[in-house]
């Protein structure tokens, strides 16, 4: 009942912002407008996308790294899964599928990736919020430090500072969960110190302050990435504003996108591009028409990457199954 309410809810949601970003707007000079973008740069924009997903990917192998090394091909392409599979899923699920895929390949417990995927995000929320105190504190911008936000930081900062804990304490606390989970059920109690056992092997990375400088110096590299590629998209469309400003622009998109309802954001993400746009007094139609395009081209690299990463990893599974049903039949003749 309350998933179906959250679902409910989600898609009152999509439907009003998706309402709000089209009201008032004439979909013809928003067409006129993609017409008149300047390819170049947004092919530049393309190529950016695809960088920044290695480099996210990167972030993600330097995560799992500590358990067990992987190519930078296995997590490049099981993070394209991932991010392939939350155009199509909604509230991220889309980790999960990344973590599975990467864990299928790889001999790691799939939970555990899952819990770096976890990890991954807290790390991108964190150097997201760094950049933000650095524009808040060099320029004036209030909304920055508006209250959900500080409530996000809050957040943050409590959510790292119960991973360092659990990962200190880790003996403790599964100690004392699991004395008090036997007086209800001794198997549930195992089952639940194994997943503990298994969650805290993925938060492995947060445990090394070198492994901890190196993912937050590709984190920065990738939001610079993504900043560059928002200030091109913006040029492409002869809206004249600089690094800063874009900037506060991919930051708003992120802040609004923090808690995901839709599969691929849609709506949502023009929602907050055209907010964050209109405080540089860019007019509705042009502030939707790089919504639209920023997404779109972003959209192409993860869709054509993943579907790819998606059909390898497919043919491989009927591959194994086609080369064990034969080793089985093989065997079976052998004895008779």
């Amino acid at each position: 009942m309350k998933r179906g309410i959250r679902i409910l809810l989600g898609a009152v949601g999509i439907f009003a912002a998706i309402y709000w970003s089209l009201m008032g707007v004439e979909m013809g000079d928003v067409f006129a407008r993609m017409g008149e973008a300047d390819l170049v740069l947004i092919a530049g924009v393309l190529l950016m996308t695809t960088l920044n997903l290695l480099i996210r990917a990167a972030v993600w192998k330097a995560i799992v790294r500590p358990m067990k090394s992987v190519s930078l091909y296995n997590a490049f392409t099981s993070y394209l899964v991932g991010v392939f599979s939350n155009l199509f899923l909604p509230f991220k699920l889309g980790d999960v599928a990344q973590g599975y895929s990467l864990g299928r390949k790889t001999a790691i417990n799939k939970f555990s990736l899952v819990t770096t995927v976890l990890v991954q995000r807290v790390f991108e929320i964190a150097s997201l919020l760094i950049i933000m105190v650095i524009i808040a504190a060099l320029f004036s911008f209030p909304m920055l430090l508006e209250r959900r936000n500080v409530v996000l930081v809050i957040t943050v900062v409590l959510a790292i500072a119960f991973l360092v804990l659990l990962t200190f304490f880790k003996e403790q606390v599964i100690t004392w969960v699991e004395r008090r989970l036997q007086v209800i059920s001794p198997s549930f109690a195992l089952t639940v110190k194994r997943g503990f056992y298994q969650f805290i092997d993925g938060t492995r990375a947060i445990n090394s302050l070198s492994d901890i400088t190196r993912i937050l110096t590709l984190s920065f590299l990738s939001w610079l990435v993504q900043i560059t590629m928002a200030l091109l998209m913006a040029w492409s469309l002869d809206i004249r504003i600089d690094f800063i400003s874009a900037s506060i622009v991919l930051l708003v998109i992120n802040i609004g996108l923090l808690i995901p309802i839709a599969p691929g954001n849609i709506g949502t993400f023009q929602f907050f591009s055209i907010i964050a746009l209109s405080w540089f007094s860019v007019a509705k139609s042009k502030a939707l028409t790089f919504a639209i395009l920023f997404q779109v081209v972003q959209g192409i690299p993860v869709i054509m990457g993943g579907g790819l990463s998606m059909m390898m990893e497919l043919f491989a599974d009927r591959y194994r199954s086609e080369k064990n049903r034969n080793s089985n039949t093989d065997k079976t003749e052998t004895t008779v």
